[in-house]
C-alpha cells in the first residue's frame, strides 16, 4: 500500500558511459528513517566508477501523502 518517490538527489559524473555499456548499479542503504531513506548508489562500468549518487527517497501512500514504512519493511531494512 505504499510507494516511493525521490524527493532528493545528487549526482557526481566521474566517467562517461556509452548507451551500448553494461553498466553495475550498487546500493547501499546510507540512513534509515520512518518514512524515508536516503541511499547511495555507485554506477560502474567495470572497474571504472561512472557515478556516484545520493538518493532520498520518501515513502507516500496511494494518495500521495507522507506515510510511515510498514514495520515488516522497516525492521528488514534495518538488518
Amino acid at each position: 500500500g505504499i510507494g516511493f518517490v525521490v524527493s532528493k538527489l545528487s549526482i557526481d559524473y566521474l566517467a562517461p558511459a556509452r548507451l551500448d555499456d553494461e553498466l553495475v548499479v550498487i546500493t547501499d542503504l546510507i540512513e534509515l528513517g520512518r518514512a524515508s531513506l536516503k541511499l547511495r548508489q555507485d554506477v560502474w562500468r567495470g572497474p571504472t566508477l561512472v557515478a556516484a549518487l545520493l538518493v532520498t527517497v520518501a515513502a507516500i501512500d496511494i494518495h500521495g501523502h507522507v506515510a510511515r514504512l510498514p514495520k515488516s519493511l522497516y525492521n528488514k531494512l534495518q538488518g
